[in-house]
């Protein structure tokens, strides 16, 4: 079940950032730092699912 949802996981930040990319056009250190502030917000919502 682990690697299902680190893979599910994976696949949901890389859709989210063609997606972002694609529409906000952002440069690549500012997409870079959102996308770790959404990485870390679903390692802790994960962490609360899996208690």
């Amino acid at each position: 079940m682990a690697r299902r949802v680190l893979q599910s996981r994976e696949r949901l930040l890389k859709l989210l950032r063609a997606e972002l990319a694609g529409r906000l056009k952002p440069d690549a250190a500012a997409l870079d730092s959102l996308l770790g502030l959404v990485n870390s917000q679903l390692d802790l919502s994960l962490n609360r699912l899996m208690e």
